[in-house]
């Protein structure tokens, strides 16, 4: 399963906003909307491919791929949101819940450190 281009996750979104189904308001921000999914598509794509590297390297059947990328997606939105020690303290949450849904804990550990850089939380 390889990642989704970022070309076309950028035009399945300008499909979306194409037509006369727009509002006016939204004709006005499409141009400003369109400039930050060019910019963001790319990184996540990257990120998506360093998390495809970690699990590569461990052997992970491709099936499992989804939820560790999910995960991923999940991490990627919150070192967005927040930064130094309320993103410690965001990460850890997520990560517990993914082992919940029986993802491997030392994979979700390196996917935060090495991809995201985050380090674990101290008690």
């Amino acid at each position: 399963m390889s990642v989704r281009s970022p070309i076309r996750r950028i035009e399945k979104w300008d499909m979306k906003f194409a037509g006369d189904v727009l509002s006016e308001k939204q004709k006005v921000l499409k141009p400003s909307m369109k400039q930050q999914i060019d910019s963001e598509y790319p990184s996540l794509a990257k990120v998506e491919t360093e998390i495809k590297v970690v699990l590569g390297k461990y052997g992970i059947p491709t099936w499992h791929n989804p939820a560790y990328l999910a995960c991923g997606r999940e991490l990627y939105r919150l070192r967005k949101r927040f930064s130094g020690q309320q993103l410690i303290n965001a990460v850890q949450p997520i990560l517990l819940k993914w082992q919940a849904r029986e993802l491997r804990p030392e994979i979700l550990e390196e996917i935060r450190n090495t991809v995201f850089t985050v380090m674990a939380p101290t008690p």
